[in-house]
Parts: structure tokens; C-alpha cells; sequence
């Protein structure tokens, strides 16, 4: 459980500064038209498809199935994965590996730069400036709710989710894994903590995700209390 509440105990924090300052801060209206919302401050402009709630519930209903159907095998899901074009790297220290460029097992969205030099050379042992979206992962026995969870997120940015690009991903990773986070957040500008918000939605949606499948799976009901009891109240 500790992979959950981590990611259950940042979203309380950043939740909390949303509310309290900079969006009410710098909102200046917002409206919906025709299906889009709209939303206009000082120095930004946003537009929201209401669509995506019809994506977001056909993404839901196609994952849902698929790990049905591997019986939430993380083996069998892990399999999909591959076969659909995205690589498993299994490799000793991977989470220390990790660690030191601000990320954890599982999945991994696409990286440039510094971060991108970094696991190339660490992981596949060559140079360059981009890294593909994989799964990076010790060689151990996967634990089957965190690989549903990993598995979501991994389907959710295939089906071009937002708040999986670069830049929105480094912002998400710095709060993460920030010693004072309320700094960091302080430091991020209307747009960043709105793009921000929408890696925190996925995440959320994962999660959600997770524990609507433990309720439905035999055996799971201590999982699934223990999941309840550290995400309420959990607001975005």
C-alpha cells in the first residue's frame, strides 16, 4: 500500500493549494458552450472538450476488459503491453536507477534531454537525446493491483490522454518528489499548475481505476478496504 499512499498523500497537498489560492486567484470567468468549456485569466486561455468524459469512459470500459480477460494477471498484462509496441526493461537496481531522475518502476512516459542521456545510457547503454515511453521494473515477482495501476496509466497516454508530455510530467515528477512541495507548488505559474492538475486527474483515474477492480475481484477485499480507507477524502 505504501505505492498508493504516496500518491494519495501528494495529491492532498497539491489539491489543497489549488483550492486555496492560485486558480480562484488568477480565474477570470469561465463559461461552456456547445460542449466546450472555457476558461479565460490574466494570463492564460483554456479550452476543455466535454467530450473527453465519453473518451475517458470508453478508455475505462476497453481496460477494464482487457485485464478481465488476463484475469489480472500482471504477467498476462505485461505480455499485452509488449505486443502492442511499448518495451519491458527489467533490470537489477531499477528502482535506485530511478530514484536519482525523479521517477519509479513501472511506467515510464517519453523523456529528452539530460534525463533522456541519462536512462539511455543506463538502461539500454547508448547515447542520445530522446528515450521512448517503456516500462522500467526490477526483475521480480510484479504485484497485480500496482501493474493494473501502471497498466491505466500506460493505456490512458496510448489513447492521448492529456497531462502525459514532457513538460507536464517534469513539472508532476519536481512536486513529487520535492522535500517541501508546498515551495515548489508556490513557485509554479497558472498554466504549469493547471497542466499539473491534469497529470494529478490521470493519476486519480488510475487509482479510481484500481479500486473499482478490487471490489469486483474475489480475495481482494482487504486490498480494496485498506485502498478506501487511505483515498477518502480525495479531491481534484
Amino acid at each position: 500500500m505504501e505505492f498508493f499512499e504516496k500518491i494519495i498523500n501528494f495529491i492532498k497537498v497539491i489539491n489543497l493549494k489549488y483550492t486555496k489560492f492560485k486558480y480562484r486567484k488568477y480565474l477570470i470567468r469561465s463559461n461552456c458552450v456547445n460542449g466546450i468549456k472555457s476558461a479565460e485569466g490574466k494570463d492564460y486561455s483554456l479550452r476543455f472538450d466535454c467530450a473527453f468524459k465519453d473518451k475517458k469512459k470508453e478508455v475505462l470500459q476497453k481496460v477494464e476488459h482487457i485485464v478481465k480477460k488476463a484475469k489480472n494477471n500482471p504477467y498476462k498484462l505485461l505480455s499485452y503491453i509488449e505486443k502492442h509496441g511499448t518495451k519491458i526493461y527489467k533490470i537489477k537496481n531499477a528502482d535506485k536507477i530511478l530514484s536519482l531522475v525523479n521517477e519509479t518502476e513501472g511506467f515510464i512516459t517519453p523523456k529528452k534531454g539530460i534525463k533522456a542521456i541519462y536512462l539511455n545510457l543506463m538502461i539500454l547503454k547508448r547515447f542520445s537525446l530522446s528515450f521512448a515511453e517503456c516500462f522500467i521494473m526490477r526483475n521480480l515477482q510484479p504485484d497485480p493491483y500496482c501493474t493494473i495501476h501502471q497498466f491505466y496509466t500506460w493505456y490512458a497516454f496510448k489513447s492521448g490522454f492529456a497531462g502525459y508530455d514532457y513538460k507536464t510530467q517534469e513539472k508532476f515528477h519536481s512536486v513529487v518528489f520535492a522535500k517541501n512541495r508546498e515551495s515548489v507548488i508556490d513557485k509554479l505559474s497558472v498554466s504549469e499548475i493547471l497542466s499539473v492538475k491534469e497529470a494529478i486527474h490521470r493519476d486519480v483515474e488510475a487509482l479510481e481505476f484500481v479500486i473499482n477492480i478490487s471490489k469486483k475481484t474475489d480475495g481482494a477485499k482487504s486490498a480494496y478496504k485498506k485502498m478506501l480507507l487511505a483515498t477518502e477524502p480525495v479531491n481534484v
